[in-house]
């Protein structure tokens, strides 16, 4: 049976219909229940015009109403905030769906306080392990709540929560920069800890959109606010040292570099080897970056920004045969990662493994690493790579005749505008 094919006015009428329609007596019920004739009766009757859920659930569950359905007829004449919150804590599981309805609910309760009411909501939606959908639609509906009724506290910290949810989907890197650049209009809402969280998730996410200008400033941000010697404030003084780097500015790039290897955290000296054969390379100490990078590539688990520079070394010596040894390091990449800082990684890499192939006269396999590079880019927001290997895709393709006239080849250049269309990405914004 369903609920909304049932016509009626109150709770008591729609259990007293569902059980003439089933032909049962309210002793029967009370035996297939455990609910006393007498309760039922009252509810029947509207005496009770507020029943218990547990109550109710146990009623309509033997007449096949679903959870869902129960819980949405209880809305009906529940408003009181402590009883619809173990009714949210049982949804998490048994209707995700309803979850914002019911929170909108309580948050209606005029007989208390609505900051408490938010505040309670807000420590609820936190402790939701295994549901970061759930999650994401209540911080929404806190968000709307809190801006409504002026509670700028509740307002930023949600925010936040909001902010860092949204920036796993690393096909909108992009639009969630921009609503986490937002919080900060409202970062003396937040707390310590939670400012010092909001300045580092925006330099490392600022920093892998080579926004490395706002990356410093957010990571300087952190350097004033942690007065510890945390793993956080260690990481924001590399993302410091390497956006420097990579604006050129190598002589900032090597203070902070000095300042991070101050820090003894175990990851810190392979960072710091990796940057100083970085600092050495742009130096022209050409042969010592090489040996120093060959060294990091012996003893790091991570090998793709190493191999990189390498790459770009040899290629620079035109030592092909060099390059040709790199490949073997290609089975520790991990390519399904779901790190967009490392997809980032692979992208490049595979783009510069197609200026070698290029080099080397095979522009079959370089077309296939461009695609590669292109796919990688676009699934990680960034589109302006994206295009920039795409361009360098049509000058191959326009210089040689044997990949025009290869249909495999063009079919998979084909098959890679079809993912592009069917992606976030829009061509015509790129172009």
């Amino acid at each position: 049976m369903k609920a909304e094919s049932l016509q009626f006015t109150t709770i008591g009428e729609f259990i007293r219909t569902c059980r003439q329609e089933a032909n049962l007596t309210l002793v029967q019920l009370e035996a297939m229940t455990g609910v006393a004739k007498g309760i039922t009766s009252k509810i029947e009757n509207g005496e009770t015009k507020r029943p218990e859920f547990k109550t109710m659930h146990a009623l309509l569950s033997v007449f096949d109403i679903a959870y869902p359905n129960i819980v949405e007829l209880y809305l009906s004449v529940e408003q009181r905030a402590d009883v619809l919150m173990s009714i949210l804590k049982e949804s998490i599981t048994s209707a995700p769906s309803l979850s914002t309805k019911i929170a909108a609910q309580f948050l209606r309760d005029e007989k208390k306080d609505s900051i408490g009411l938010v505040d309670e909501l807000y420590k609820f939606t936190g402790s939701i392990e295994d549901a970061p959908t759930v999650r994401l639609s209540l911080y929404k509906l806190i968000i709307k709540y809190a801006r409504t009724h002026g509670i700028q506290t509740y307002f930023a910290k949600a925010l936040l929560q909001e902010y860092l949810i949204e920036r796993d989907d690393f096909g909108k890197m992009q639009t969630t920069y921009y609503t986490g650049k937002n919080i900060t209009h409202y970062v003396q809402f937040l707390s310590l800890e939670e400012q010092i969280t909001l300045y580092y998730k925006l330099g490392a996410h600022s920093y892998h959109l080579k926004e490395y200008k706002e990356a410093i400033e957010y990571c300087n941000q952190v350097l004033i606010l942690d007065t510890t010697d945390s793993a956080i404030k260690a990481h924001s003084i590399s993302f410091i040292s390497f956006s420097h780097y990579f604006l050129n500015n190598y002589d900032m790039a090597e203070r902070y570099l000095q300042q991070y290897c101050t820090f003894q955290f175990p990851f810190v000296q392979e960072n710091a080897d990796f940057m100083t054969a970085k600092l050495n390379g742009k130096k022209g100490h050409v042969d010592l970056a090489i040996n120093q990078l060959e060294q990091c590539l012996e003893k790091s688990a991570h090998k793709v920004n190493i191999i990189y520079d390498l790459f770009d070394l040899y290629l620079q010596q035109n030592n092909l045969s060099a390059v040709e040894k790199l490949f073997q390091w290609e089975y520790d990449f991990i390519e399904n990662s779901s790190n967009p800082c490392l997809i980032t990684e692979y992208a490049h890499y595979y783009k510069k493994k197609s200026e070698y192939f290029k080099l080397a006269g095979i522009h079959e396999q370089s077309v296939d690493c461009l695609l590669k590079s292109i796919t990688m880019f676009v699934n990680v927001d960034r589109h302006k790579n994206a295009y920039e290997c795409i361009e360098v895709l049509f000058d191959t393709i326009h210089e040689n005749s044997d990949i025009i006239n290869n249909m495999q080849y063009l079919h998979k250049v084909k098959s890679m505008f079809n993912h592009l269309s069917g992606s976030k990405l829009k061509i015509g914004e790129m172009i």
